[in-house]
């Protein structure tokens, strides 16, 4: 008797493709939707044959209307990373786009992957805008007036728009005589309140730089967790920036009010204090560094390198009253910095965050005092580090500069031990040294901590700098190597005195 079986995947007319081939699969075609499976699995073995169905429908049309390509991946025969089975995901120029959770029902996929193909910006009846609110997250509707318009700027929008859409979030449009203005409406649910929609329009009659900002700065609720790439993203933002330093995410709560009423205007970025990729960029070193709370609030206009610290309570009503305050600027800020930088001192270069890393990269030993801002307390530490950099001036194998760190966030690898402190970079450097505590060091000390920890030491001559015993000099010009040079005589002709009179005394 001739028993006659096949395997499942082999007698059905679905695609089966290898884990390692899903990336070519996927790229090649427009839009992808994958099944993964296990052989043992009861969930796939009761999904697989909606979804030999589902490709049955697809393949009786004509190939070059198919709108979208099927596979199976067997994670039984082909390493997955999947964990949980079965899986519908789907891809969308290459990209994963969406995972279906819905009923094990063909009409239901189909609705779940039609969904997944709608164009970038998709024409809408007015009337159903109310329901398409509650369906996506966020949504951003464009009233043009006449085709003429659309032609005018709806290849210009989907250029901006079109990193940005997702399952959650979708761009529409309508036709609707009326002004001669392009009016777009931006929807987004509260992350603190599912149920609570907020709105913001813009109008506008060009495609202008502040079309594209509205757009950007309307793609999602506007309170987000801070990332590298968020930080990164930050420079371009044309408005001010909420930072919530916390080590819990829902704390951005506590300004949701000024947030979602300015929306547009302030961006919320929340800075996780307990995760170590956010502490170790920038933003998070320097709330270790700088703020003695678990908490905090502060504010940076980016245009005029402005900050605003909050130190008040820690309550809803008294914080958003401190960011309106801010906003109507009512509010002195902590840190009020001019575009172009204050040169203090000719021999020591002041650094932003934008040439920081260049200056400390040069090919030469490298001196940089770090500071919180130049004020009564730092003068003293200030002017005895300007007078090293005074007397050194002359030499090419050091460069001295300084930094506020409340005015530029630079990112450092380790935390400070103090602040003010003076960090060497060695000629090529891997590393910074940061000097050893001390409240107020002498020119002496600093000069012997520097001479230690450079690479390339200092000639006989620089030593001659430091005989005077000097704290700091008030002019901002290096001293001649000759005033020194009759120091270091006038000095020894002291000290031989001194021994020749105690010799004196002795013969007595």
């Amino acid at each position: 008797m001739l028993v006659i079986f096949c395997v499942v995947a082999l007698c059905s007319g679905l695609e089966q493709i290898l884990n390692d081939q899903l990336n070519e699969f996927v790229t090649a075609n427009k839009f992808s939707v994958i099944f993964y499976s296990l052989p043992w699995c009861i969930h796939c073995k009761e999904l697989r044959p909606v979804i030999e169905e589902l490709d049955a429908q697809n393949q009786n049309k004509r190939s070059e209307n198919r709108t979208y390509a099927l596979a199976n991946i067997d994670c039984g025969a082909s390493q997955c990373q999947i964990t949980q089975f079965p899986q519908l995901l789907f891809y969308r120029n290459g990209v994963f786009f969406s995972s279906y959770d819905g009923l094990k029902k063909v009409a239901s996929i189909q609705r779940w992957i039609h969904r997944n193909m709608e164009p970038v910006l998709s024409i809408v009846d007015e009337d159903d805008i109310e329901d398409f609110q509650n369906e996506y997250h966020t949504l951003m509707v464009f009233k043009f007036n006449s085709t003429k318009q659309i032609e005018k700027y709806s290849a210009f929008i989907e250029n901006i728009v079109t990193r940005y859409f997702s399952e959650s979030r979708r761009f529409m449009y309508f036709v609707k005589r009326g002004p001669s203005e392009l009016a777009i409406t931006a929807f987004t649910h509260s992350l603190f309140d599912e149920n609570k929609l907020v709105k913001a329009s813009f109008q506008t009659n060009t495609k202008s730089d502040e079309l594209t900002f509205f757009i950007k700065e309307h793609i999602a609720y506007p309170y987000q967790k801070f990332t590298p790439e968020y930080q990164f993203l930050m420079k371009y933002f044309e408005k001010s920036v909420a930072l919530i330093y916390s080590e819990d995410f829902n704390d951005g709560n506590l300004i949701s009010q000024s947030l979602e009423k300015n929306w547009g205007n302030v961006f919320g970025g929340f800075v996780s204090l307990k995760d170590t990729i956010t502490v170790n960029t920038t933003f998070g070193l320097n709330a270790q560094r700088l703020f003695p709370t678990k908490k905090h609030l502060r504010i940076i206009t980016k245009a005029e390198r402005i900050t605003y610290d909050y130190f008040g309570k820690w309550t809803p009503k008294e914080m958003n009253k401190w960011i309106e305050d801010v906003i109507q600027s009512k509010v002195d800020p902590t840190i009020r910095s001019s575009v172009v930088p204050t040169q203090f001192n000719q021999n020591v270069t002041e650094l932003t965050a934008e040439t920081f890393d260049n200056f400390v990269s040069q090919d030469t030993n490298v001196v940089v005092l770090v500071h919180k801002g130049i004020h009564k307390n730092e003068q003293t530490y200030f002017k005895i580090f300007s007078s090293v950099a005074n007397k050194l001036a002359k030499n090419p194998k050091i460069a001295f500069g300084h930094i506020n760190v409340l005015l530029n966030d630079v990112l450092v690898k380790e935390p400070l031990f103090q602040l003010p402190t003076i960090l060497v970079y060695p000629h090529i450097p891997t590393k910074y040294i940061e000097m050893p505590y001390a409240e107020y060091p002498d020119a002496r000390q600093i000069y012997n901590f520097i001479r230690k920890n450079a690479e390339i030491g200092f000639d006989e001559t620089d030593n001659l700098l430091f005989l005077d015993g000097t704290d700091y000099v008030s002019d901002d010009i290096a001293w001649t190597l000759e005033h020194y040079e009759q120091l270091f005589i006038k000095k020894r002709s002291q000290e031989n005195a001194s021994h020749n009179d105690i010799n004196t005394k002795t013969e007595l």
